[in-house]
């Protein structure tokens, strides 16, 4: 098999597969050709090249059902398979961490609600909103914790915010295998960006798995379609309208979280990555 991650890169795969005799997988991270970012050149560049080189592949791998439906729907395909973003099982196992929790670690106050997002920093990603938000709150009420990194001015906005704020504090990346041990200290997840691509609509990234394995309930803009239909199913956190999201921040308190704490985990048992990597031996068994 040759496996493609990238529709720019399909041409390449597609000859690749045909000269060494193998079958081409397209595996895409996202909705390519919606994804965040794109100007109409490049977008339109990537429709073009996904339309004429995705019949060549023997297997469609997404990440949620929402994209798999897309994917069948706008190309006429059967052969879509839905492999979600999803921690292994040894991952998700909570340990103590060596440096302390959040709140040890930041000299949190007890009386503080712990918010955390984790990822990479940007506008795009709306960590910019959370800055302004979390900036302005009372201290002894709650604090941000932004676990991950930004590059060049993302990264300076937010060295610059935990300098000038108590109450907005930033983890560098942690190994993979440490991520949800570190994210079990905080109190509540944020998901939450002014502008969605149907890329992000229809999105289920890690981190949403990895905050209810942490069981910490997960607080999400609507925008987000898809977690936010997950989140009123399982009854494991909260959605809003963009705009309205930093009211909700200011109205949690910690006796609101634990109805939601042991909904979360329940909702992880079975979201791991083991559970979906099976379809793996579809795609590429014998």
């Amino acid at each position: 098999h040759v496996s493609c991650h990238n529709v720019m890169l399909l041409p390449i795969a597609w000859m690749a597969a045909r000269l060494s005799g193998s079958l081409l997988a397209y595996v895409p991270h996202e909705l390519e050709t919606h994804r965040s970012g794109l100007g109409p050149v490049m977008q339109k560049l990537q429709r073009i090249t996904e339309r004429l080189f995705i019949p060549a592949a023997s297997q469609v791998l997404v990440v949620c059902e929402p994209i798999a439906q897309w994917y069948r729907d706008t190309y006429g395909l059967t052969n879509v398979h839905v492999v979600r973003n999803m921690p292994e099982r040894e991952a998700v196992k909570i340990r103590t961490v060596p440096s302390g929790d959040f709140r040890t670690r930041f000299a949190i106050p007890d009386s503080a609600t712990v918010f955390i997002y984790q990822g990479i920093f940007g506008k795009a990603r709306g960590t910019d909103r959370l800055l302004e938000i979390f900036a302005s709150m009372d201290p002894d009420a709650a604090h941000l914790v932004l676990m991950g990194y930004g590059e060049g001015p993302d990264q300076a906005e937010i060295d610059d915010c935990v300098a000038r704020h108590r109450n907005i504090h930033h983890l560098p990346a942690v190994p993979r295998e440490w991520i949800i041990s570190h994210t079990s200290g905080a109190d509540v997840g944020l998901l939450s960006v002014e502008k969605t691509p149907l890329s992000y609509r229809y999105a289920l990234p890690n981190k949403f798995f990895e905050y209810a394995h942490a069981g910490v309930p997960i607080l999400v803009s609507d925008n987000f379609e898809l977690l936010a239909q997950i989140i009123a199913d399982e009854g494991i956190g909260w959605s809003a309208p963009y705009h309205e999201i930093e009211g909700v921040i200011l109205g949690l308190t910690q006796t609101d979280l634990a109805p939601y704490r042991a909904r979360a985990q329940e909702f992880a048992a079975s979201a791991v990555w083991e559970t979906d990597a099976r379809v793996f031996e579809t795609v590429y068994g014998p």
